[in-house]
């Protein structure tokens, strides 16, 4: 008698891309990008029988979230770092309370020319 699940027992769990971001609280683009960029241990991408460019990603279960190095800082951040490390910030001149901020500069628009178009004289 055939059994389905008989020579699987070695075969870990698979997860979809999106099962993956909602068990570690990511973004499903941000998994996407892990899996292009082959960030994810153990992902495979499996073609579909149809289609060329067709193709559906399978992720081991227990596959944990890739070490990433850290991104850029805030600029809030970036200032108060700058002030530890000894570098001397320019100071900034603030508007007293009762004076409401001053009103940014509006853009120049050019003005329109009116071009005569020449009209071709008919001759009789």
């Amino acid at each position: 008698m055939f059994h389905p699940m008989k020579g699987k027992k070695d075969v870990p769990k698979t997860i979809s891309p999106r099962e993956f971001a909602a068990l570690h609280q990511v973004g499903y683009t941000t998994v996407l990008f892990w899996l292009k960029n082959e960030m994810l241990d153990g992902a495979e991408k499996e073609p579909l029988p149809f289609g060329k460019d067709k193709f559906v990603y399978r992720i081991p279960a227990d596959a944990p979230k890739p070490e990433l190095k850290p991104g850029p800082k805030p600029k809030a951040d970036q200032m108060n770092t700058s002030d530890q490390a000894g570098m001397a910030a320019a100071p900034r001149a603030e508007a007293p309370a009762d004076e409401p901020a001053p009103a940014k500069a509006k853009r120049k628009v050019a003005k329109k020319v009116n071009v005569k178009k020449s009209s071709k004289k008919s001759s009789k």
